[in-house]
């Protein structure tokens, strides 16, 4: 199921699934309705996400240029 969802490019959502899944196995797990957590075995099976930079104002000017557009 997660190499299904990573397959579509939606990296993020199979980690998140990935941990939705591994809560509900750690509260199984206790009660009896699973024997062990397969979730916590996957977890460096999926692929990471590269980080993405994002562009930013350092200068004073800039930053009081763009305020004054937002605000026009």
């Amino acid at each position: 199921m997660l190499r299904r969802i990573e397959a579509r490019g939606t990296h993020e959502t199979a980690r998140r699934v990935r941990s939705i899944c591994g809560r509900v196995f750690r509260d199984a797990v206790p009660t009896g309705w699973a024997n062990r957590d397969v979730a916590a075995e996957l977890h460096g099976a999926l692929m990471s996400t590269k980080a993405k930079n994002f562009a930013v104002l350092t200068d004073p000017k800039r930053i009081g240029e763009l305020l004054r557009a937002i605000a026009g």
